[in-house]
């Protein structure tokens, strides 16, 4: 088995609406079959592209950036990514 970690980290508003997120995804061997699901808050607007993280996600770290606007409460902001992937 694997030992993977995955770290999302949802900075304070850049400005009133503007957040940025970062997703740290850590792995000891490539993860054949990666998909990565990580939604937005209802309402929220990617700014440019969103990364992807690659499918078989490499070894070592893979840090993904994007950055959305979103008028809601700073509470909603925050949504759960999840992962998936075949051994």
């Amino acid at each position: 088995s694997y030992y993977t970690s995955f770290m999302l980290l949802l900075r304070r508003p850049l400005e009133s609406t503007l957040y940025s997120v970062r997703l740290v995804l850590s792995t000891p061997a490539d993860l054949p079959g990666f998909v990565l699901s990580d939604p937005l808050p209802r309402g929220a607007t990617v700014q440019g592209q969103r990364p992807a993280a690659g499918d078989p996600l490499k070894a070592g770290d893979t840090v993904l950036d994007y950055q959305f606007t979103f008028d809601g409460e700073r509470g909603a902001a925050v949504t759960d990514p999840s992962a998936s992937w075949r051994y």
